[in-house]
């Protein structure tokens, strides 16, 4: 006898539990990719409360079973849930097949926290850039353009530990280290940083800065205590906005420093 689908609510979610049909599965896969999440321990789909009918329409176009979408349970929205999370990695940023552009974080043994680009790169001051800009020393070294030289200096000993490519074996760790080393060259010299202030105002793309800013952007942190705003939904922590961030040190006060080697299948993590 052919299991059948069934259709329940859980947290305000949909789940989808049904026999393996590949047309079926192609047809959740083209719901947008924050709206539905496959659960591979349970082998159910989690699917937001929103696209009900059209999962139902799905189950009859690939299984012929008529089904029957869950009322709705209507709570009050809270608002915005702040929570200390322990990072112990972020991945690229990448865009999704909605169009977002997402990085998902691993916390709390799974990968269960989504960092959408834009709050990444706010955070680490690389909000004044655009997509097809390349970043600034600040945003290089994940500090504001008011910083102190103590906050640089402290901002680069700790970007520099995390890219050093005696440590992190990721392909650009080289590019990445040299890249800080350069922002920390000019941000730590009073008159090169007076200059290059003036450069981003009125000449954001001077030469003279262009061949040092080649590189791609990524975050200078890849783990941490973050502290944040953001909502869960499909089991995942979707975060709207970053209070604050702190180093992950041990009892004997090393530092967290998180890499993801080439041809790994998982981060490592040691401690500097």
């Amino acid at each position: 006898m052919n299991k059948s689908a069934s259709l329940t609510l859980d947290r305000g979610d949909l789940i989808l539990a049904s026999p393996f049909n590949r047309g079926l599965v192609e047809g959740i896969k083209t719901l947008p990719y924050h709206d539905r999440q496959w659960d591979n321990t349970r082998k159910i789909w989690r699917i937001k409360y929103m696209w009900g009918s059209d999962v139902a329409a799905l189950v009859k176009r690939h299984l012929g079973q008529e089904i029957h979408v869950p009322a709705q349970i209507t709570f009050r929205d809270a608002g915005p849930v702040t929570r200390m999370l322990r990072i112990e990695y972020i991945g690229s940023i990448r865009e999704r097949d909605d169009g977002s552009q997402t990085a998902t974080g691993f916390a709390n043994g799974e990968w269960s926290v989504i960092f959408p680009g834009d709050v990444i790169r706010k955070w680490f001051a690389a909000d004044d850039t655009r997509p097809d800009e390349a970043p600034t020393f600040y945003a290089v070294l994940g500090i504001k353009r008011g910083a102190t030289p103590d906050e640089i200096r402290k901002a680069h000993r700790l970007a520099a530990r995390t890219w050093h490519p005696d440590v992190n074996k990721e392909p650009d760790a080289q590019e990445q280290f040299i890249r800080i080393q350069h922002a920390y060259e000019v941000l730590s010299d009073e008159q090169q940083r007076r200059k290059y202030n003036a450069a981003l105002i009125f000449e954001r793309d001077a030469n003279k800065y262009k061949s040092i800013e080649r590189y791609g952007w990524q975050p200078p942190l890849r783990c941490g205590y973050v502290t944040c705003e953001g909502a869960e939904s499909l089991g995942r922590f979707t975060i709207a906005k970053i209070l604050a961030w702190q180093n992950i040190t041990n009892e004997t006060g090393l530092s967290m420093v998180s890499y993801w080697p080439k041809g790994a299948d998982k981060f490592t993590s040691e401690w500097l």
